[in-house]
């Protein structure tokens, strides 16, 4: 259902933007203050490079926020992989111990065995 209703909004959007283009395709002078130049661009123009750049810059303050809790992501696996390889190798010894157990009760009944005949 989120897709949809993200599909609708976006379709919604870029029905927008090229209304907005269509009807606004007169130049206009584009000039940024401490600089001598100056272009001509359409209006719309004008307005999707700022859509852009609104969309660049607030995906950078995003991924910059986020970035904490990336990084905790990132140690809690690497602890997770850890506590695991510790949990297989206290198995190995387990095992290994439970073998060791078997092999001498093994040769403990042989050794039995053969004394008592």
């Amino acid at each position: 259902m989120l897709k949809i209703i993200r599909l609708l909004l976006a379709v919604a959007a870029a029905v927008a933007i090229i209304l907005f283009a269509v009807a606004n395709r007169q130049p206009v002078d584009v000039s940024f203050w401490p600089t001598p130049f100056v272009t001509d661009m359409p209006l719309w123009g004008v307005f999707v490079i700022g859509l852009l750049v609104g969309v660049l810059v607030g995906g950078v303050a995003s991924w910059l926020a986020g970035w904490k809790s990336r990084r905790e992501g990132r140690q809690a696996r690497r602890r997770v992989v850890a506590l695991e390889a510790r949990e297989q190798l206290r198995r190995e010894e387990q095992a290994r111990a439970e073998a060791q157990e078997v092999r001498q009760r093994r040769e403990r009944s042989t050794a039995l065995a053969h004394t008592g005949s």
